[in-house]
């Protein structure tokens, strides 16, 4: 597959509302050990990408500046060390920022493969909250079977 030398990204000019958002030229993301480039079809929009773009959400070192922290779309390339996914696979995925973009790299440990059924708008909504409440309940938590979670403030 032929990757194109440039994309178009939308970069945070200042901090302030949906009007600081503009497009820009960059070129496109190469794809390092462990990571999938991601042609991009949709990104979701949740609250961090808000805060980030009103300037109150500093992102850590080694993230995109970019905003969007997950996506979904066709898997392009394939880093080294990558053996869950093929060029072709239809994915979405927990980006490290730089989802806002029309292509993007992320962990293929934080990728999962698009349900049977599922469009690209709805496989967009889906890293963040799956990885959060994964992490939250079974990492950090220690849920396991037969237990039982009462969650509160399901919504932020």
């Amino acid at each position: 597959m032929t990757l194109p030398q440039t994309m178009t990204l939308i970069e945070i000019t200042e901090p302030g509302g949906p009007e600081v958002l503009k497009p820009r030229q960059e070129p496109v993301p190469t794809v390092g050990a462990g990571e999938v480039l991601i042609r991009v079809h949709a990104a979701g929009v949740n609250r961090p990408d808000v805060i980030q773009r009103a300037g109150k959400y500093p992102m850590k070192p080694g993230m995109s500046p970019i905003p969007g922290l997950e996506v979904a779309g066709e898997v392009v390339a394939v880093g080294t060390g990558v053996s869950e996914f093929i060029v072709g696979d239809n994915v979405c995925a927990l980006t490290n920022g730089g989802g806002y973009a029309q292509y993007c790299v992320a962990p293929a440990s934080q990728t999962l493969p698009i349900p049977d059924g599922m469009d690209w708008v709805h496989a967009a909504a889906v890293p963040e909250t799956f990885f959060t409440v994964w992490a939250n309940l079974f990492d950090m938590g220690g849920a396991s079977k037969g237990q039982r979670a009462l969650i509160h403030g399901g919504t932020s």
